[in-house]
């Protein structure tokens, strides 16, 4: 056994970082390593001896230890010799080449040297040293052509006693190893930026052509759009060839039949088929969930075939442009989620994005599990690929044939009260459409993402209170979420959890509304010292029915932040609403919880542009103040009792004025003439009656002048 293991600790495991183990070496040799199950097994002769100063491995799968990085450091200021740089970087892809490692980094602190052990490079021939064997290697460039020298630090902070979260520089030479294997392989060893589409155009020509022929709402003409999305990219990754009993299942297969024949093939061969490949969740929902076409219905073959041909006309679905994977349903789903009755409304990607910003999700620890109880398309569960920089991979990870995610993330939602299925269907099927390049890379996923779209969301509808009627006491990371508004008619609800006393016990506050419901279930919910940033209503802000949940709230939490969105910030809904920020307090009990005293500060914010005009055309602007809110509440996070700020839409609020016998509205505490510089409100103008009386002889000149010429003409 190694002393050097045994004296840092890391007979067993090394330093975790996500789905990786760092090992920061330097005196134990590769038959040691191999000893201790840390390398491949296997015999290095001549190498047993050589000792590499840094590993980074994936040994996950213990039948195959995956060695990821070799990392050979000088000490600072060496490569300013070109020999010196060179030999360093023929010493480290030795080992890389032996190893089999996919990435190499030579360093001499100031200068971080990556290249590829796999591709050779004329330039770069050499003797190994210790076999005389010719080796060779390509130095790694980024999109510009350039050698890719950013530096790689592993190191860690304790967060808590028991956890451990990566610093900011790890995660970012994480995600710079992740985009480096992205990209190479053999025979490339440059980032290039793929070119992407964005199928977002072909969907409103076929939602529109969906809803001329059915009729049907958007939501369904937007799902009818998605299967057959999913039918023409599965078949241009080549994974639809033939169906179990060898019939012909392609996009081109289907689409040189005859009109009439193309749809009664797709539905009696390719549906079945699909449905195979995306098997039912034990909710009983699935990708493929029937299109509001009918095979019967001779003019409906005619609009099949004719958005086949629409998809033939665009081109392979390669490459799928991040934007579109939020587009295409923000686009469709606005007006149908808004009209429901119960309360749901559709979440502005920019107000997801936001939140996610805030949210310190990369710096939970790996297992961690994230919630939303009321997910709809999974916009919370989904988008945070979305606004990482590394993107899928820092999420999830493959290995051989399964995905492995870095997080375990809970989507569930009753679903609409005529259509309870469709948003969890949806919500699988946007999935799909985030993961798409997974497949794109490894075919064989199918199974294990079918699985993990399972097993991520979920349709709760056994029960009229749907997520409520789950009671599973801290037990959450991170909850993000956007409730449904309900106040008329939520004494039904009331009804249920009391003939429950299981859920007697759960509820206890007897607050006002549905939403109220649901914050008690996230105050419950989330484990203690972890947090939970939910969109709510004026009225638990306000209302004095709801006094007993915000003294429930100030008890159990610390209260972060509460940011003042702009009316009309959700399609089609006029209620005023804010993003609530808690942190559960620590302790095992509501006595002690209650016993801890906030003394921290409350960062309050006032929102006046999200990004997009509020009216029913919801434009993309420039004008955006969640960026500005994401920027200033990351900086208060880290000093909350010390501050500072420059911005007229910022206030740092003493925790004492927030009484629950009060009102919490934090727009109160801004005057007028601030809100009238902010545009929030209009100048006030003030007229004597003398000057009103002037005004209105002059409006009634102006009309009897306007109706003298609508008279004559």
């Amino acid at each position: 056994m190694s002393e050097e293991l045994s004296q840092k600790r890391l007979t067993k495991y090394g330093l975790k970082v996500g789905n990786y183990e760092f090992y920061n070496i330097g005196n134990t040799n590769l038959s040691d390593l191999k000893k201790s199950n840390i390398i491949p097994n296997k015999d290095y002769k001549e190498y047993g001896k050589r000792k590499p100063d840094a590993l980074l491995v994936d040994r996950r799968d213990k039948r195959k230890i995956n060695v990821i990085l070799v990392m050979e450091h000088k000490s600072a200021g060496k490569f300013i010799f070109p020999k010196e740089k060179k030999e360093t970087i023929e010493q480290c892809n030795d080992i890389c080449q032996v190893l089999n490692a996919e990435v190499g980094i030579a360093t001499d602190i100031s200068t971080c040297i990556w290249f590829n052990p796999h591709q050779d490079d004329l330039k770069n021939d050499y003797l190994d040293r210790t076999t005389n064997k010719k080796r060779s290697y390509t130095i790694i460039r980024d999109e510009g052509g350039l050698d890719f020298i950013k530096e790689f630090v592993i190191d860690q902070e304790q967060a808590e006693p028991e956890i451990s979260k990566l610093t900011i520089k790890t995660q970012e030479s994480i995600r710079n190893l992740d985009l480096i294997r992205k990209h190479i392989s053999k025979n490339k060893s440059q980032i290039t930026t793929e070119p992407t589409i964005d199928p977002t155009n072909l969907a409103k020509q076929i939602w529109q052509e969906v809803w001329f022929a059915s009729g049907a709402s958007p939501e369904k003409c937007l799902y009818t759009f998605l299967e057959l999305f999913i039918f023409k990219y599965l078949s241009d990754l080549n994974i639809l060839s033939l169906d179990d009993k060898g019939n012909k299942i392609n996009f081109r297969d289907i689409y040189a039949l005859e009109p009439n024949y193309a749809f009664k093939n797709y539905s009696e061969n390719v549906r079945p088929y699909l449905k195979v490949i995306f098997p039912e969740g034990e909710d009983g929902t699935t990708i493929i969930n029937g299109t509001v076409l009918n095979p019967d219905i001779p003019e409906h073959s005619d609009v099949f075939y004719k958005l086949l041909k629409r998809f033939e006309d665009f081109g392979e679905l390669n490459y799928i442009d991040p934007k579109f994977k939020s587009k295409v349903f923000e686009e469709f789903m606005k007006e149908a989620i808004s009209k429901k009755n119960l309360g749901q409304y559709f979440t502005p990607r920019s107000i997801i994005d936001a939140i996610i910003e805030i949210s310190d999700i990369q710096l939970l620890h790996e297992g961690s599990e994230i919630c939303d109880p009321a997910c709809g398309v999974g916009g919370f569960i989904l988008e945070p690929m979305k606004v990482s920089e590394s993107g899928v991979s820092f999420y999830y990870q493959t290995h051989g044939a399964e995905i492995q995610p870095r997080y375990k993330f809970y989507g569930f939602d009753k679903g609409f009260e005529k259509e309870e299925q469709l948003t969890i269907i949806l919500a699988k099927a946007n999935m799909l459409i985030f993961l798409s390049e997974l497949l794109r890379n490894d075919k064989t996923l199918l199974n294990a993402f079918s699985n993990l779209a399972n097993s991520t969301f979920r349709l709760v509808s056994k029960s009229i209170l749907g997520s409520l009627s789950l009671t599973e006491k801290d037990r959450y990371d991170l909850i993000l979420t956007n409730p449904p508004y309900v106040t008329k008619g939520s004494s039904i609800y009331k009804q249920a959890i009391a003939n429950i006393s299981e859920l007697s016990e759960f509820y206890k506050i007897n607050a006002f509304g549905l939403e109220a419901l649901f914050l008690e279930w996230i105050v419950r919910s989330v484990k203690p010292s972890r947090k939970a940033f939910v969109i709510i209503p004026e009225g638990i802000l306000n209302n004095s029915n709801d006094k007993k949940l915000r003294t429930f709230i100030k008890e159990e939490c610390v209260i972060d932040a509460i940011i003042s969105l702009p009316i009309n910030a959700f399609y089609r809904n006029p209620k005023k609403t804010y993003i609530l920020a808690l942190t559960k307090k620590h302790g095992g009990t509501p006595e002690k919880r209650k016993s801890q005293i906030q003394k921290e500060p409350v960062f309050t914010y006032l929102v006046s542009n999200t990004g997009e005009t509020l009216d029913v055309n919801r434009f993309t602007i420039e004008d955006n103040d969640l960026t500005e809110m994401v920027s200033l509440y990351n900086q208060f996070k880290g000093a909350k009792n010390s501050f500072r700020y420059n911005s007229l839409r910022c206030k740092i609020q003493d925790i004492n004025k927030f009484d629950p016998e009060q009102q919490w509205s934090v727009d109160r505490w801004w005057s007028k003439e601030e809100k009238v510089e902010l545009k929030i409100e209009e100048m006030e103008t003030v007229v004597t009656l003398e000057e009103f009386k002037v005004i209105a002889r002059d409006v009634i000149d102006e009309l009897e002048g306007t109706y003298k010429e609508i008279e004559s003409l």
